[in-house]
């Protein structure tokens, strides 16, 4: 968490300087929110096949999102694109709505009951052969 704070700050004075022309909505915020949803939510999915503690996957699943954010926008910073604290705000954003999708369907799925469908052996070890 601590890099992704240090490189928060770092980009602050830059990203100030272009807020101007940077609205808080539009296409480009829309990206930036359903990409960090997604993230999120595979993150938290992955961390699931790891993990059984929900604050990790939790944990997992935002850091991930955050990390692809800040990434972005100091690739941007770089002289790719124009950095955008806005953009960053919007990853955050969508990576606590998505790592938040993930809790919620976690728990919705535990006290599901299985699939109700029958168990078809294709072959039983045990059977005499015909």
């Amino acid at each position: 968490m601590r890099p992704v704070l240090v490189a928060v700050i770092w980009l602050l004075p830059a990203v100030a300087q272009a807020q101007s022309a940077d609205p808080w909505w539009g296409r480009d915020k829309a990206l930036h929110l359903s990409v960090s949803i997604a993230a999120a939510g595979s993150g938290y999915g992955a961390a699931a096949l790891a993990t059984e503690s929900r604050p990790v996957r939790f944990g997992v699943g935002l850091g991930w999102a955050l990390a692809l954010g800040v990434g972005k926008e100091l690739y941007d910073l770089g002289g790719h694109g124009t950095a955008s604290g806005r953009d960053l705000l919007w990853d955050g954003v969508g990576a606590l709505v998505g790592a938040l999708i993930g809790l919620g369907l976690d728990w919705a799925l535990e006290d599901a009951p299985p699939a109700a469908h029958p168990r078809v052996e294709l072959w039983d070890p045990g059977a005499a052969p015909s």
